[in-house]
């Protein structure tokens, strides 16, 4: 079992990568709370940060907005 954040080969990953994106959460300040990987199946949305366990939401759970 691991993370993200222990396997190198993730910081590398393209800007243009289909299902895995680097993303930073922020504050209502702008503030930088934190970053990590947010990740796209077929079934879940999920985000892996290296404080915290990986989170991970069913797309039939997500709201629309």
């Amino acid at each position: 079992m691991g993370s993200y954040c222990s396997c190198p080969d993730n910081h590398s990953i393209p800007d243009n990568h289909q299902s895995k994106f680097k993303v930073i959460n922020v504050d209502d300040d702008g503030n930088d709370l934190g970053s990590g990987l947010m990740e796209l199946t077929e079934e879940e949305l999920i985000l892996h940060t290296r404080k915290r366990d990986t989170v991970k939401w069913p797309y039939l759970c997500l709201r629309r907005y």
